[in-house]
């Protein structure tokens, strides 16, 4: 697909939006809702050479689009939360690095962290926060096969 699409049921029709036109294949998206209802939605996108982490939200008239991290295959099965502020915290496989990552946007920008980087780690993210604003990851170990947990203190 050459563009990112979101699209909501009222109880009668669908509405369709245009995302993100910019890219020439998505793959690899997660969703998260807001406190008001409003769509916010991480995927990665294939380049010519390379891919990006790219993040996107609704402000309530418009799409707001956001480069997470770029270049060197960032981005693969993410999965998206939000703190209680409504700040977006990124889990994500690194397929340059092979790496688990986490992106935490701070209000002002994105900070990223690699989170384990044992071997081929992060594939499936699945992550949750808890009612303290922790996050919590779940993710596959490719190299053992195995299912892995994280529990951060702080985004």
């Amino acid at each position: 697909m050459d563009r990112l699409g979101y699209a909501v049921h009222d109880g009668t029709s669908w509405s369709v939006s245009t995302v993100d036109t910019s890219v020439q294949g998505v793959s690899h998206t997660a969703l998260a809702l807001d406190s008001q209802g409003r769509p916010h939605i991480a995927y990665h996108v294939n380049l010519s050479s390379s891919g990006d982490l790219r993040y996107a939200a609704w402000d309530g008239s418009t799409w707001v689009l956001d480069t997470v991290e770029a270049g060197d295959w960032p981005g693969w099965y993410p999965s998206i939360a939000l703190d209680a502020a409504d700040r977006p915290i990124i889990s994500y496989y690194h397929s340059g690095t092979e790496d688990l990552k986490l992106a935490y946007h701070d209000g002002t920008g994105w900070d990223l962290q690699t989170l384990d980087a044992t071997g081929v780690v992060g594939f499936y993210t699945s992550l949750v926060m808890d009612d303290a604003g922790h996050p919590h990851i779940a993710y596959q170990d490719a190299d053992a096969d195995d299912l892995k947990y994280a529990r951060l203190t702080c985004p």
